[in-house]
């Protein structure tokens, strides 16, 4: 009954807001009341709206989530979710209006019987550790091969000796790779520069004028020598074999003026007349 009366007395404020004097008149009052009811209404279904429109949110968030987290479950629920939303109307500011405006409503409230929905708590992928790495196998070491004892190398007059002995057997071509040796093994030797000499004998005596009179010409680089003679008559004989005349002539002058008696010239004047 007081409540009956409290909202009476709303009404009655709320038309002399708007302007009406007093007495009010009974329909104006059954009007007020049935504005007020009808907003009470409008009330309930608002809220039941906003209630669904959140379940339907959290419903969405927990499909999200399944989807991330558990794909395989979403794939048995899928097209079965259905979604509610109510639409909320906002009413016309009227006299009625300033009724319902002088009447204090509970903000936000929820209708009897109706429960806060629950939040889906969708649990976390559950990560396994990684398996632990197999310990890195020792590779033994290669056990090293023990080194061969040097051979102790040939002195310059036993290379020598060995490459004479191969040149009096006529031996001719490991002979000249044997005096080769003795010169790559001792550059800096007497033996060496004597082997010059004898290198160029014998690649006369395989034909080959060509590296015979390099071979003297080694030797008579370093200047004078017991062998000099010997590379000067070597050099005339092959310039004349390679049928270079100027130049095998200039040759056999210039042994003529650094050994005047030599044994070697008149062979050298010989192949020059034999030419004639």
């Amino acid at each position: 009954m007081a409540a009956a009366e409290h909202e009476d007395a709303a009404i009655a404020a709320a038309i002399a807001e708007l302007g009406r004097e007093a007495p009010i008149a009974s329909e104006d009052l059954a009007r007020g009341r049935a504005t007020i009811a009808a907003f009470r209404r409008r009330r309930r279904k608002a809220i039941v709206g906003r209630t669904a429109l959140l379940a339907t949110a959290l419903a969405a968030v927990a499909v999200l989530a399944l989807v991330r987290v558990r794909p395989e479950l979403w794939a048995d629920l899928r097209g079965e979710a259905s979604h509610g939303q109510s639409e909320l109307t906002t009413p016309e500011r009227t006299p009625e209006a300033a009724i319902e405006g002088a009447i204090e409503m509970p903000a936000r409230a929820r209708p009897p019987g109706t429960s806060t929905p629950t939040e889906t708590v969708v649990p976390p992928p559950t990560i396994e550790p990684p398996a632990p790495a197999d310990p890195p196998t020792a590779v033994e070491p290669t056990p090293r091969k023990p080194s061969a004892k040097p051979t102790p190398r040939a002195t310059a007059g036993e290379m020598l000796a060995k490459a004479r002995a191969l040149a009096q057997a006529r031996k001719l071509g490991p002979a000249v790779a044997a005096y080769e040796d003795v010169v790559e093994a001792w550059p800096d030797s007497a033996e060496a520069r004597a082997a010059w000499v004898s290198i160029g004998r014998l690649q006369l005596a395989r034909g080959r004028a060509s590296a015979a009179l390099r071979a003297f010409d080694r030797y008579l680089a370093g200047g004078s020598g017991t062998l000099a003679e010997e590379a000067q008559w070597g050099r005339i004989q092959a310039l004349h074999a390679m049928g270079r005349a100027a130049e095998r002539d200039a040759a056999t002058a210039a042994l003529a003026r650094s050994v005047p008696g030599s044994v070697y010239l008149p062979k050298a004047r010989a192949l020059a007349e034999d030419r004639k």
